[in-house]
């Protein structure tokens, strides 16, 4: 919380957007900026996601901050913890639009895909990410753990039909 306060009283000091007693020096705005977007992070960590979203979609919109993935993925993980799992879509959706080779948001959607139930999904996502990275072993290893559970699901329910295929599969990743 200390943070939070630090970064709030820099923003506050700063004054609103374009405040002209700092005309002549617009480095001001992306201070202001980064100071805001920092709060959001203090606050998504100190689990008030709920003070936390606003701040982050307002710097993920914001033309003063350089563009990076970081932003997608805490505001993913906001949206998360207030059970918005429409908005956590559509967050790691817009992300991976803007920066389609980032492996971390990459790795989010598979999560996000594995914790909704779908593993089909998360194997195509797995898969588009070996395509586009072929000697990650990290990769081909996710890639075999998941059809290995395909093959032997867990909890005592029955094995698919096509379970040695998927054993198959999984031996070959």
């Amino acid at each position: 919380d200390k943070a939070y306060e630090l970064f709030k009283t820099g923003s506050e000091l700063l004054g609103p957007d374009k405040d002209k007693r700092f005309i002549l020096i617009p480095d001001v705005d992306t201070v202001r900026a980064k100071s805001r977007m920092f709060m959001g992070y203090t606050a998504l960590y100190a689990d008030k996601a709920d003070v936390a979203v606003p701040l982050l979609e307002e710097a993920k919109s914001s033309p003063y901050l350089t563009k990076s993935s970081d932003v997608y993925m805490e505001l993913s993980r906001a949206y998360e913890k207030l059970g918005n799992k429409e908005k956590q879509l559509a967050t790691l959706k817009e992300g991976r639009q803007k920066f389609p080779d980032d492996k971390n948001l990459s790795a989010m959607e598979v999560n996000y895909a594995l914790a909704s139930g779908n593993q089909n999904e998360a194997i195509a996502k797995v898969e588009e990410s070996i395509a586009k990275d072929p000697n990650n072993p990290d990769l081909q290893l996710n890639l075999g753990i998941l059809y290995s559970a395909l093959a032997r699901p867990m909890g005592g329910a029955a094995a698919p039909a096509n379970a040695k295929e998927y054993s198959d599969k999984a031996e070959a990743a």
